[in-house]
């Protein structure tokens, strides 16, 4: 029976969707008629290719469309079986951080949307936190790797995202998980999707330059760091002075605003009060943020009127400064929805974009606000 229902697919010369997406159309069509009744196991693919006249090769991209539309499964040395149950696809959010710290507010957005993407697409995702190396305790013993591990093992998981994870951790969980994976971070080398940090200092810069700001005190940009170039890049292409950039003294630590409270104090005491000062301060970090906003009230500096404040902001996570400032938003529900649709395309064999994908930013506002 399922040898004659198979053998009715026919090549449509006019149609302009590829021969795997007809092949896949065409099962998917038949296993939800029940022309193709839950429990049936399929012919292998050089058999389905013989039957079709087709190459082996776009049967089995045709089976992965399947399989990850959940109407297939593929039990080793049994053979492929229609579901019973279409499967929601499981996809692992694997997490550096704990998602329960005050500082980790982006990673709990960033894993809030990838959630709701993934709900989009009847998917549904399994969060794993605080994979990184915990001081004290050896790795692979923590109750949530072995929650993960046992998971995998018994093929729960179908994809895996890696979120504010350290570079060796992430590269250990990816070699053990062997799963197709989209890796979330800030750092390009480790990156499959991530802000474009180099085009948010460019533009926060050219903004500067149209609002006639000369002198620039630009916060939290590392030396060679893509923020740093940014910053110094469209300073030269604007024919403004070279902006004084400094790191930050302490960045994602315990104690991070004391911190830049006080360094942010320390600046705008070097700079004097014969200078002036500077015109504008541009801040790549929201939390680092507020800090800066109580340093600058602490000194008396009027915002906007003596002093232009623009800061990296997250869209969707509001934040109180203080001081009234330009918001430079990025978008983590963007971040999301592009991961989402790379890690699909992953799973489904299909040729990539050039990696990193960089997601650029934009100024919400033409007036300071607080």
């Amino acid at each position: 029976m399922i040898d004659t229902v198979l053998g009715k697919w026919r090549a449509r010369e006019d149609s302009v969707e590829s021969t795997p997406r007809q092949l896949a159309d065409f099962m998917q069509e038949s296993i939800r008629t029940g022309a193709i009744p839950p429990g049936s196991r399929l012919p292998s693919s050089q058999e389905l290719a013989a039957l079709w006249g087709v190459g082996v090769c776009s049967v089995q991209k045709a089976m992965v469309d399947l399989r990850v539309a959940g109407l297939i499964d593929r039990q080793p040395r049994r053979g492929t079986f229609v579901r019973a149950e279409r499967k929601m696809m499981e996809i692992a959010i694997l997490v550096g951080v704990n998602l329960s710290d005050e500082s980790s507010y982006y990673a709990r957005t960033l894993v809030k949307a990838l959630q709701e993407e993934l709900g989009a697409r009847d998917w549904h995702g399994i969060v794993y936190d605080r994979l990184n190396r915990m001081d004290g305790e050896e790795e692979g013993l923590s109750p949530i790797m072995r929650r993960l591990m046992g998971d995998v093992r018994s093929g729960i998981v179908d994809g895996a995202f890696v979120v504010a994870m350290s570079t060796r951790k992430s590269d250990e969980l990816r070699s053990a998980l062997r799963l197709p994976d989209v890796r979330l971070s800030q750092i390009e080398r480790d990156s499959d999707v991530m802000n474009d940090y180099y085009r948010m200092a460019y533009d926060m810069v050219a903004r500067a330059a149209q609002l006639g700001l000369t002198e620039l005190l630009c916060m939290g940009a590392a030396p060679r760091s893509p923020e740093f170039e940014g910053f110094r890049n469209a300073a030269e292409a604007h024919r403004l002075p070279p902006p004084r950039i400094e790191p930050f003294v302490s960045f994602d630590q315990p104690g991070m605003e004391q911190t830049v409270y006080e360094q942010t104090l320390r600046l705008l005491d070097e700079w004097g009060p014969d200078s002036g000062g500077p015109r504008g301060m541009l801040v790549l970090d929201d939390i680092a943020m507020r800090a800066v906003g109580l340093a600058l009230v602490r000194r008396n500096i009027s915002v906007p009127d003596r002093l232009v404040v623009m800061t990296h902001a997250n869209e969707g996570i509001p934040i109180h400064y203080g001081v009234p400032v330009l918001r430079y938003e990025l978008h983590p529900r963007e971040n999301a929805s592009t991961a989402v649709d790379l890690l699909e395309r992953k799973m489904r064999g299909e040729m990539l974009p050039r990696l990193p994908i960089l997601l650029s930013g934009n100024f919400v506002e033409e007036k300071p606000a607080v």
